[in-house]
């Protein structure tokens, strides 16, 4: 698929709610904004959900495309480290985003996580977050959860620094009260005193990958 390909249906398919171009790599900015730098496609209102993970050549006028998206409510960016910043994360942010998915995202810092979630603009409706293999802080997981109500998942495989992220979980979930969430985490970055974890009468359920097995646990 190409630019011109997706461009295409952009612009003809207006009443298109849902669009999936994982993994193709030719795709680049002007599929959302078009070929002229000077015009800017208009996109279907309805999209509101979008899966454009590891679409490479995206960048910033494409997030800026999207930010304009009125219905959007699930965006997957996994891998797109070109197209999603923390400028970006804060022109996103709106409470009818509620799935985001942006794993492998190297420029994403606390700063833009914290906008993104931040009450009462932000995504304060959230329910999946995907924060795998970016540079999470103990800081930033108490801002997304600050608001977390509504959060089912929250995937932090492989953040750095386990330890102060087990304070970080620690410190939030003793002060919220949610008792959908799954957090999701690979066993050797969240260790299992945070698996057992005790928090305030908080029914929390953590779901522990390794490579050979899945282990669910609830903790009450």
């Amino acid at each position: 698929v190409t630019s011109r390909g997706v461009g295409s249906v952009l612009s003809r398919c207006h009443a298109l709610e849902v669009l999936n171009i994982a993994r193709c790599a030719a795709v680049d900015d002007t599929a959302f904004t078009g070929p002229d730098a000077g015009v800017q496609r208009e996109l279907p209102c309805n999209l509101a959900t979008l899966n454009l993970s590891h679409c490479i050549r995206l960048g910033e006028r494409t997030a800026a495309a999207l930010a304009a998206l009125p219905s959007l409510t699930w965006l997957e960016a996994a891998g797109c480290g070109d197209l999603v910043d923390d400028g970006a994360l804060h022109a996103l942010a709106r409470p009818a985003l509620q799935f985001v998915d942006l794993s492998g995202c190297a420029r994403v810092s606390d700063a833009g996580v914290a906008a993104l979630t931040a009450a009462p603009h932000g995504c304060t409706r959230l329910r999946w977050l995907t924060l795998a293999q970016t540079g999470l802080s103990a800081r930033v997981l108490a801002a997304a959860l600050a608001h977390g109500r509504h959060l089912e998942l929250l995937n932090l495989t492989a953040c750095p620094d386990a330890t102060k992220l087990q304070h970080g979980i620690i410190s939030v979930f003793n002060r919220i009260a949610n008792d959908n969430l799954i957090l999701t985490a690979f066993l050797n970055y969240i260790q299992d005193s945070v698996f057992f974890l005790q928090c305030s009468g908080v029914c929390l359920r953590f779901i522990l990958k390794s490579e050979s097995k899945t282990r669910d646990a609830v903790c009450q």
